[in-house]
C-alpha cells in the first residue's frame, strides 16, 4: 500500500534526538490520550508534521486521512492526520503526519 504526497514541505524538518519515541493514540481524543503505540521519529517539523516508523496491523486499514493523536517525545499530545503510508515489511509503516493544532 502507497500514498504518496504530491505538496513540497512547507516547513524545514529536523532530526529528533537520539533517544526520543513518539507514541500514537488511533482514538482522536482530547480528553485522555493512550500510549497505544511507540514509533521511531525519523523527522520533525515543528509546526507542520513528522515522518514516523512503527509496527501497525492491517485492521483497521492505514489510510491518507486518519486521524489521531501523537506525542513526541516530552511535548503534550497533539491532533494529527495521516497525509501518506508507506508499508515498509509486514506490518511496518512509514507515515507522514500533519499537525492539526
Amino acid at each position: 500500500m502507497t500514498i504518496e504526497h504530491k505538496e513540497a514541505r512547507r516547513y524545514l524538518r529536523f532530526p529528533p534526538d537520539p533517544i526520543e519515541v513518539a507514541y500514537l493514540d488511533w482514538r482522536d481524543d482530547r480528553e485522555n490520550f493512550t500510549k497505544e503505540v511507540v514509533a521511531l521519529i525519523v523527522d520533525v517539523a515543528p509546526k507542520g508534521g513528522c515522518s514516523l516508523i512503527f509496527r501497525h496491523p492491517k485492521d483497521p486499514k492505514l489510510t491518507a486521512g486518519k486521524r489521531c493523536r501523537i506525542q513526541v517525545g516530552d511535548l503534550r499530545p497533539v491532533s494529527a492526520e495521516v497525509v501518506w503510508a508507506r508499508e515498509l515489511d509486514r506490518d511496518i509503516y512509514r507515515c507522514g503526519f500533519i499537525f492539526l493544532e
